[in-house]
């Protein structure tokens, strides 16, 4: 659903967040990035994105149910000796950013009682592009606020046992991702959001997470 130039530019923010991550001296393992571990081509592991790889894998192999979901949101490749993934026409994620994009776009879409509102790859494209705005909350890019957001989730609710569940089933922090979106939408280009300040975009995007998580 994206070009290799937006892939690109989200690697150099993975590289930004990842200079700035602090996990707060917890003792769980938050995932945060790793500037130091370089992969093909010099590209930045991203540990945040890597562990949600291994722990979408690990729960494939106990409950293969899950296969469609997390082939939709693009954290495993579509396996098709499996009865519900052929012609899926997800591929694989490539950043965090994307996986993220893609869940709650899904999530979006799903909710919404089976006629979306939003055109599903206009809502994707979006997010996505919102990831990359150069506006600051407190000092962080929304790259690096959604980060925080999932780290806070493991580090504070004992209920929360990996970095998966909090991506994809936390309605607080899905709700969170759309505000941002949708805020980086009302707000025109020169102040750090849309090309022309999308006003009723970001009333769409509020009203439809309120009514899809009731947040």
């Amino acid at each position: 659903m994206t070009g290799g130039g937006l892939a690109g530019r989200l690697r150099r923010f993975v590289s930004r967040s990842s200079a700035d991550d602090d996990d707060g001296g917890s003792s769980k393992d938050t995932g945060s990035a790793s500037v130091d571990d370089e992969g093909p081509e010099g590209e930045v592991r991203d540990e945040m994105f890597a562990r949600l790889k291994r722990e979408a894998e690990e729960v494939v192999r106990r409950e293969p149910i899950l296969a469609m979901l997390l082939s939709r949101v693009g954290l495993i490749p579509p396996d098709p000796k499996h009865p519900q993934s052929p012609g899926c026409p997800y591929k694989p994620a490539r950043t965090f950013e994307e996986v993220i994009s893609r869940i709650v776009t899904h999530r979006l879409s799903t909710c919404s009682g089976g006629s979306s509102t939003i055109c599903p790859d206009y809502l994707y494209d979006h997010i996505l592009a919102a990831f990359m705005g150069n506006e600051l909350e407190c000092g962080h890019t929304m790259a690096m606020a959604v980060r925080e957001d999932a780290r806070a989730i493991i580090r504070r609710d004992p209920a929360c046992e990996t970095l998966l569940e909090a991506v994809l089933f936390m309605k607080g922090f899905l709700s969170l991702v759309l505000h941002r979106a949708a805020r980086r939408a009302w707000k025109p280009d020169g102040a750090g959001g849309g090309a022309s300040g999308s006003r009723f975009l970001a009333l769409l995007l509020q009203s439809q997470a309120s009514s899809a998580f009731g947040v």
